[in-house]
């Protein structure tokens, strides 16, 4: 109840301020982790002789064979920092999969938000008739045939859950649709495939979550954006190498 309570406040953030918030926890925690698990003496002085190497091997470009050692010895030394921070990235995969999932699956798209018209899509393997056979608390507006099937506008004036019935080639479908003011977990599209209809969709918009003078931005990208700045700031700060 208390993680449903918690989840409905973080859903109804700006979602920029509620990503920007995901990057700092997740950041912080990655930092922490790689400090924790990492022999930071050996990783500064790995990272101490990386630099005195590629200043070595600026040095030698026109001496290939020297170069070629320097280069050797970078390879040797950059293969010990990744395995000495592999411990540490392992701990942190499972966790940030389970966040950018429950990411993906919460911000991906627009809201459809009441009294909003939006499409439902039935794409069929071939021209056929296709009906509305209820659709309690959603009103059909209107309906087109599509070269690939036939698409229905509609209107849910409250917020919900709706399920809608269909029917075509002597067949019945089942498809639902979420309306909501706050963001939620939504599946846009059914695959289907039975022979007579391919999928059932509703079109939801992509959620723009970073909008500054045409540059539009999801949220993996602002998630990504911040987590480099954040993990360099952090890094700097608390001298993790």
């Amino acid at each position: 109840m208390v993680l449903n309570a918690f989840t409905s406040w973080f859903l109804s953030l700006s979602p920029i301020i509620s990503v920007s918030i995901v990057s700092i926890i997740v950041s912080i925690i990655t930092i922490l982790i790689y400090k924790r698990f990492t022999n930071q003496t050996l990783m500064k002085s790995l990272k101490d002789e990386l630099k005195e190497l590629q200043k070595s091997a600026k040095e030698l470009r026109d001496k290939p064979e020297d170069a070629m050692k320097v280069q050797k010895r970078m390879m040797e030394v950059n293969m010990k920092y990744m395995m000495q921070s592999m411990r540490a990235t392992i701990i942190t995969m499972l966790p940030i999969i389970l966040i950018f999932g429950w990411m993906n699956a919460h911000y991906s798209v627009q809201p459809i938000l009441p009294g909003e018209q939006f499409r439902l899509l039935v794409e069929t393997v071939s021209p056929m008739n296709v009906s509305i056979i209820s659709s309690p608390g959603v009103t059909v507006q209107d309906s087109r045939v599509l070269s690939t099937g036939i698409e229905f506008s509609m209107v849910a004036p409250l917020e919900g859950t709706f399920d809608i019935s269909l029917s075509a080639g002597g067949k019945n479908y089942a498809s639902s649709v979420v309306v909501s003011k706050s963001l939620s977990n939504v599946v846009s599209k059914t695959n289907i495939n039975d022979g007579f209809v391919k999928s059932i969709s509703v079109p939801y918009k992509k959620l723009i979550v970073f909008n500054l003078f045409g540059w539009q931005l999801g949220w993996l990208g602002v998630y990504i954006i911040e987590s480099i700045l954040l993990s360099l700031g952090l890094r700097k700060w608390w001298n993790v190498y």
